[in-house]
């Protein structure tokens, strides 16, 4: 295997316009419970594998974001100073842009994370649905690549806007909450129902999996904060110039991991029942 023939199977998954990824997005977008029906039970001609669906989600929105800041539309991402008068920085503010370079640097690591927590959150709403984690796996992965594809065309809707010198509109993070998560749900209707459950369960678990991701991200920016302010109280502070208050931060890092805690109690809790 050499890497001119990975690239080149993936761009000739890419243009193939009868088993690679046109087959599966149309699919995907006119019937999504179908199409994943038909991957779960064994029939994966004509369409492309969840990975490498979920890759070239990806890279459409890697690519599309570069297009737009040559065209000078989307500016390019920059680390705000947050600094006061004395020289200290805001630790919180400043952990928190570090965590949205490192996704602007690595865009698949977010959205692998999304899929695993969508994937978890899926296996333990319809565990009678699926016979193995990997089913769930490649169900996520399938919903997380298709909604990323249409998140970014609902922002690509607003480029107009943007190309006539208007306001600068971006699809905010509550309106890609529910676009994801009615999609999930949709999926799920046709694929696990038929039934108002499914859809429910669906919905909730895209709404849960983006709240988890965020979940995360924050604790690890708390954990940074508490980190830069009682390590460098020179040149970093909490809340208040005049100090640290790193046990703010704890209390921070307490309230953002809750609804992790909580999907873990579930968890635990099912595994104890049986």
């Amino acid at each position: 295997m050499s890497a001119t023939g990975v690239i080149g199977g993936f761009f000739r998954e890419l243009v193939d316009v009868e088993n690679g990824f046109w087959p599966t997005f149309v699919g995907l977008t006119l019937r999504p419970g179908k199409t994943l029906q038909k991957y779960l039970s064994g029939v994966r001609k004509g369409l492309i594998g969840p990975g490498r669906y979920l890759l070239v989600a990806v890279v459409v929105v890697a690519g599309t974001d570069q297009v737009e800041r040559w065209i000078g539309t989307e500016p390019p991402p920059v680390a705000g100073p947050y600094m006061t008068a004395d020289g200290k920085k805001e630790a919180f503010e400043v952990a928190l842009d570090y965590y949205g370079l490192v996704g602007e640097q690595a865009r698949i690591l977010p959205f692998l994370l999304l899929t695993v927590l969508l994937a978890f959150g899926l296996q333990a709403l319809l565990r009678d649905r699926f016979s193995r984690g990997a089913e769930a796996l490649a169900v996520g992965s399938f919903l997380t690549g298709h909604a990323i594809l249409l998140s970014e065309g609902a922002d690509l809707a607003f480029l107009g806007a943007r190309l006539s010198g208007g306001p600068s509109v971006e699809l905010q993070f509550r309106a890609a909450v529910v676009l994801v998560a009615a999609y999930a749900g949709i999926a799920c209707w046709g694929c696990f129902g038929p039934g108002w459950k499914a859809a429910l369960k669906g919905a909730f678990g895209g709404a849960w999996a983006l709240v988890e991701l965020s979940s995360i991200v924050g604790v690890a920016s708390a954990g940074t904060a508490v980190w830069l302010a009682s390590a460098y109280p020179g040149a970093y502070y909490a809340f208040d110039p005049g100090g640290t208050q790193v046990g703010e931060f704890l209390a921070l890092a307490g309230v953002f991991s809750v609804p992790l805690l909580l999907h873990a109690g579930v968890e635990a809790l099912t595994t104890r029942q049986k």
